[in-house]
């Protein structure tokens, strides 16, 4: 059977802790690279898919030795939470992009062409008088480095 993957390298342990309340669920991984390289950014979302059980999370930590098997990894994805408390989120009236670290503009990533008085993707959001849906959002969000 192949052995589980992720970023590029062989899965060769995982740990689980799930947050009740506001406490940060976190996923724990030993990695090897085995052939292929690393590809993890810190800040980025990524999704791991083992089997059954999937987990969709930040790269909050990364940490790397050398041994015999070559380059050893130990990643940590969390929830966000904790990345996230400082990030401020546009939603409303600018469509500008503002290129300035924990700031995600969601109206001018999803209609980018509004800020240059272009209507190509005008109401891409699907912004209304309640607001943006939350999955356009979560969607923009998740493709943010932050």
């Amino acid at each position: 059977m192949p052995s589980a993957t992720f970023l590029g390298c062989e899965i060769v342990s995982i740990t689980c802790n799930l947050g009740f309340g506001g406490q940060e669920s976190s996923v724990n991984l030993k990695l090897v690279e085995c052939g292929g390289e690393y590809s993890g950014s810190l800040g980025c979302v990524y999704t791991l898919n083992i089997g059954g059980f999937s987990f969709t999370g930040v790269l909050a930590d990364h940490t790397y030795s050398q041994s015999n098997s070559g380059f050893v990894w130990d990643v940590r994805l969390t929830d966000g939470r904790q990345s996230l408390s400082n990030v401020a989120v546009i939603l409303n009236d600018y469509y500008c992009n503002i290129n300035t670290p924990n700031l995600i503009n969601v109206l001018a990533l999803l209609e980018p062409s509004v800020c240059n008085f272009g209507c190509a993707d005008f109401m891409a959001s699907f912004k209304d008088d309640l607001g943006i849906p939350m999955i356009y959002i979560l969607q923009t969000a998740a493709l943010q480095c932050i």
